[in-house]
């Protein structure tokens, strides 16, 4: 029986070698797309950090990529997950432009709960409210459409934190028009 050494440090046995060489090829393949995806989905969040606190004059916060299962604030730091970013809000857009957009949209969400100044009432479904009116307004100063953002966010179910996104589209809009009417 003949035995290779793989540069993965696995040997192999048998007649069944180079198959088994192509199959560990194509999982390192694998691996390394899925890692260039997650490093790609991580700068698109940071740009997006960047651009709102630019346009709010505010300096860029610490972004984390692990720890939540979206997007939250802790009013000093965002955490968004490169995952959610690609399973969820990616999953139905047909082009960049609108997976840009709907980050770029919850990005600004998550900067609205950082300026709100009546943030944390204890009330949480008017805190998002809220931030939702920022996130539309925020996006109205970037000339961004918050169309992506809302398509997607109509398919988002209530929660005891969160309302509905049929409740919350209202809002975003009601912020993006304020900006774009001034």
């Amino acid at each position: 029986m003949a035995t290779r050494k793989l540069s993965t440090g696995h040997l192999v046995f048998g007649v069944a070698a180079g198959t088994a060489v192509v199959l560990v090829i194509q999982a390192e393949a694998r691996r390394r797309a899925e890692a260039q995806r997650m490093a790609a989905a991580e700068q698109l969040v940071l740009t997006a950090v960047h651009r709102v606190a630019s346009v709010l004059q505010r300096p860029m916060p610490p972004v984390l990529f692990h720890g939540c299962e979206n997007a939250r604030t802790d009013g000093h730091s965002i955490c968004f997950s490169p995952v959610w970013a690609l399973n969820q809000l990616a999953a139905s857009c047909r082009g960049d432009l609108c997976t840009w957009n709907r980050v770029l949209g919850v990005v600004a969400h998550e900067f609205g709960h950082m300026i709100d100044p009546y943030r944390r009432t204890g009330r949480p479904w008017d805190d998002e409210l809220r931030a939702d009116w920022y996130a539309g307004w925020i996006l109205g100063m970037l000339g961004v459409s918050p169309e992506d953002m809302i398509v997607e966010m109509q398919t988002w179910l209530g929660s005891e934190t969160h309302p509905p996104g049929y409740l919350r589209a209202p809002q975003v809009l009601a912020g993006y028009h304020a900006a774009t009417s001034q």
